[in-house]
């Protein structure tokens, strides 16, 4: 294995909030710059280097009423500029890969209006419009690894636009219990990637997909609101889902593809409790039953799908045909608890020590696209602690943190190249200490 495998990441940003009281409404503005800047090398079934550069820029403006009256109100508009500079290297050991570089731009802008109507007392419409344009330019090279032949240009520019909605109800069935309904639609933009241009039908972009959300439930605070109980029921319809798969063309390049793989539906029940049965003691549960499958999902790749894949494929290389629906998607475990707990210990003189504990639970989970038996993750539980001690005053803390308790391992993400399979892990058992600082 390599030895100069390393990360070296930066990240920094700076974001402001300013606001005017008109009397009528508070006008909110919001600008924001982020940097990012990615060195990393790793190691899967491949070698992979990156080296990226991000610039963000965007502005939110906003217009909200004041609280007072039946109608309550919010218009703004949001505007963002994204720049990246990419350049990576993808080594597969026997001298072959390829050198993708590429610059891509991304300006956005999107006006919204949302309201909350008062139709009698208890009872609440919701309902809110936002319309949404993408522009998306690129500019790239890829060759092979040596350099030499094999270029592929990539050269796009395109704009995506959507008009999206919500509605719903709010009824307040008693003071301190709501139940309520809404039906909202999204969507998330296009792109591009890096491809052979062989055919006529062929294309390098890939459009937006898009969601269809349905959702019930219910917001209650019992016990003098020592327990609050969230319950929610949820449809979620998508259709034109993006997935990025890595595949080889019919000239044996190897390359990332995203794609509009087809429908999917995802459906289930989500339960939230927080129950303080003393002062200083808190205890947590949130539970999610997830019911989620491919209504549609098929695509084309050149070489021979590997032994025991559980999708169905026809064809001969270099046009096979995969078509995986009806499988439960990557990463949409059944079932996923979450618990946790924290206590207060009083320690006189204002200061006191918070011990706190979760746990993590998610049942079988499918971490790759492949669909082979090595690509699921085996029913898990992971549990973290710390301990922080905030003196009086509050003005610094000190703490120490365990996570993944029990050194459990657990697969996040599975890669494959050839007949070479390779996971991405969650970290190991780590200890640390934090100390924080108020100025």
């Amino acid at each position: 294995m390599p030895q100069n495998q390393h990360q070296n990441n930066e990240y920094y940003g700076v974001i402001g909030q300013i606001e005017a009281d008109l009397g009528f409404a508070t006008l909110t503005a919001i600008p924001a710059y982020r940097h990012a800047h990615l060195d990393y090398y790793n190691v899967l079934s491949f070698a992979f280097a990156n080296n990226e550069t991000d610039d963000q820029y965007s502005l939110e403006m906003r217009l909200t009423s004041k609280a007072s009256g039946r109608f309550r109100w919010i218009v703004g508009g949001f505007g963002l500029e994204d720049k990246v500079h990419s350049a990576t290297v993808t080594d597969n050991f026997n001298g072959s890969g390829t050198r993708p570089t590429f610059d891509q731009t991304t300006k956005s802008w999107a006006i919204f209006a949302d309201g909350t109507f008062d139709i009698v007392p208890g009872l609440r419409a919701l309902g809110g419009i936002r319309y949404t344009e993408d522009k998306k330019t690129a500019t790239g090279l890829q060759t092979n690894l040596a350099g030499t032949g094999g270029f592929i240009a990539l050269n796009g520019d395109r704009k995506f636009t959507a008009t999206n909605f919500r509605a719903g109800l709010q009824y307040d069935v008693t003071p301190s219990t709501m139940v309520y309904a809404t039906y909202a639609t999204g969507y998330h933009a296009g792109g591009f990637f890096f491809a052979n241009l062989v055919n006529p039908g062929d294309t390098n972009t890939y459009n937006p997909e898009r969601i269809k959300a349905i959702t019930l439930g219910v917001k209650s605070k019992l016990l003098d609101n020592r327990l609050t109980i969230d319950l929610e029921a949820f449809r979620w319809k998508l259709t034109d889902q993006q997935a990025t798969l890595t595949t080889v063309d019919v000239f044996g390049n190897l390359y990332f593809k995203t794609l509009n793989a087809g429908n999917a539906l995802n459906q289930g029940i989500e339960l939230d409790a927080q129950f303080r049965p003393v002062r200083n003691t808190m205890l947590g549960a949130k539970i999610s039953y997830l019911d989620a499958k491919f209504e549609q999902f098929a695509y084309v790749q050149a070489i021979p799908v590997q032994p025991q894949f559980a999708c169905t494929a026809t064809g001969v290389a270099p046009v096979i045909t995969v078509d995986c629906g009806g499988k439960r998607p990557p990463q949409a475990p059944e079932w996923s608890i979450n618990l946790n707990a924290e206590q207060t210990i009083e320690m006189g003189g204002g200061s006191n020590l918070v011990v706190g504990a979760t746990a993590h639970y998610q049942s079988t989970t499918l971490v790759g696209f492949n669909y082979l038996a090595d690509d699921y993750q085996a029913p898990v539980w992971t549990e973290d602690a710390q301990i922080t001690f905030n003196p009086d005053g509050k003005r610094w803390s000190v703490g120490a943190f365990v996570t993944n308790l029990t050194d459990r391992t657990v697969k996040m993400n599975a890669s494959h190249n050839g007949n070479v399979q390779a996971f991405q892990l969650r970290p190991p058992r780590v200890i640390g200490a934090r100390a924080s600082f108020n100025f």
